[in-house]
């Protein structure tokens, strides 16, 4: 079990002054919470913030179990018992910054801590604050995508190595975050794929026409086709010539060839 310690400043339980430190520490890290008696109510319950509800045998228990949640600063004591138990409700803010949910209850007592996170917390970029740790009284949690004492470094995955981008994308950093985008003449999330451009964004020609083996004395021609990518498919056939063909083929007098070879799909994984 972690080491804990109790240091009391004084021997009477409900004096005005009496002040209880306790401190817990949990790999390598210690916690001092403070309690003053007068942030000690009876009858009073804090509303809308209990984040953990436990059954204890005492208000000892309770206390102590405030130091293990490490975003606890208060808590309300059902004082009433059920079998020898008793409600125990942890709370992630005290009366100091909520005093309006501070409310009337007979059957509980509210304690609350001194909070140096306070109502302004010193995390920035919703990094969250847990108080009654380090030498400041306040350690900050950052969100993914920053560091620092007060969460206020941004880190920069693009140049650390961890955004995870396509191979055949580029990183773009921003606070907290970044993107990856595909380079030029190619398309897809810029994560998990970029295929080439011509290999998603293309129009199909299907006409049976359009074949090397289709004859004909006709004129048709392509003019009205738009810049673009396109793929033979269907009747079509599945791809361009590679040789001139002869006149009068394809549904034209001068039909197009591709002067050259297809491209081959080296990357199965890639592309």
């Amino acid at each position: 079990m972690a080491p804990f310690s109790f240091r009391i400043s004084f021997s009477l339980w409900w004096s005005l002054f009496f002040v209880i430190f306790l401190r817990y520490c949990l790999k390598g890290e210690c916690r001092d919470l403070e309690f003053p008696t007068y942030y000690t109510f009876d009858r009073k319950r804090l509303d809308k913030h209990v984040i953990k509800i436990l059954s204890v045998p005492d208000m000892d228990i309770c206390e102590l179990q405030c130091y293990h949640e490490a975003n606890c600063v208060s808590f309300n004591f059902e004082t009433t018992s059920n079998n020898g138990r008793f409600k125990c409700e942890l709370n992630n803010s005290t009366h100091m910054e909520q005093d309006v949910d501070l409310t009337n209850d007979v059957n509980y007592l509210y304690r609350g801590a001194k909070n140096n996170c306070g109502s302004e917390a010193p995390c920035q970029h919703r990094g969250t604050c847990q108080s009654g740790f380090s030498e400041k009284g306040y350690h900050c949690l950052c969100k993914t995508g920053f560091t620092g004492e007060h969460c206020d470094n941004d880190i920069d995955e693009c140049t650390t190595g961890l955004a995870k981008c396509h191979q055949q994308a580029r990183c773009i950093n921003y606070d907290g975050s970044y993107v990856c985008e595909c380079n030029t003449g190619y398309v897809g999330d810029g994560k998990t794929s970029c295929q080439l451009e011509g290999c998603k964004n293309y129009t199909s020609l299907t006409d049976a026409d359009r074949k090397t083996s289709f004859v004909t004395q006709s004129k048709k021609s392509d003019s009205g086709l738009v810049p673009g990518w396109f793929r033979f498919e269907g009747e079509a056939g599945t791809k361009m010539p590679t040789s001139c063909p002869d006149t009068n083929r394809c549904n034209t007098q001068s039909p197009g060839w591709l002067k050259g070879d297809h491209p081959v799909e080296i990357n199965h994984t890639t592309y």
